[in-house]
């Protein structure tokens, strides 16, 4: 007996695992991130913890939130750039292994990956600028007293 189906059901059919592993991967991306975010928070919280009175004795000679921000962001952008030199041609080879799979298919060029490090950075700097800014406005007189 002959079944007949429309185009789009049998096309629907074809990419519902597509889709759910699409569902899936939004998911796992976005507690990634959120647990990146924490670690970056708890290293940064760390950082500014042990480095208290460099930055009362920052702030005594003058220096400003911003150039102890700058401080901390060197360091972190430093970590960044070896992870994004680290993860970007694993995720290369991987995307374009997975995307061989499909007909239509879209070539990975830089762009994309140059959005993915500035999306990184600016998701690095919102975590940090929080922590890093809070312990710069501290007196220093509370953080020198004991010397």
């Amino acid at each position: 007996m002959n079944e007949w189906e429309f185009y789009d059901e049998q096309l629907a059919s074809n990419y519902r695992s597509e889709r759910s592993i699409s569902s899936l991967m939004k998911l796992f991306s976005i507690i990634s991130i959120a647990i990146g975010c924490l670690g970056l928070y708890g290293l940064i919280s760390f950082i500014a913890q042990n480095r208290m009175k460099e930055i009362g004795v920052r702030k005594v000679l003058g220096a400003s939130a911003y150039s102890i921000l700058g401080l901390y962001s060197k360091e972190i952008v430093v970590l960044l750039f070896v992870a994004f030199v680290t993860a970007a041609p694993v995720a290369f080879f991987t995307l374009s292994a997975w995307l061989q799979d499909f007909k239509l298919c879209i070539e990975l060029g830089p762009s994309f990956f140059v959005a993915a490090l500035f999306i990184s950075g600016f998701l690095a700097m919102a975590t940090i600028s929080h922590r890093t800014i809070s312990s710069a406005f501290v007196n220093p007189a509370k953080t020198l007293k004991d010397e």
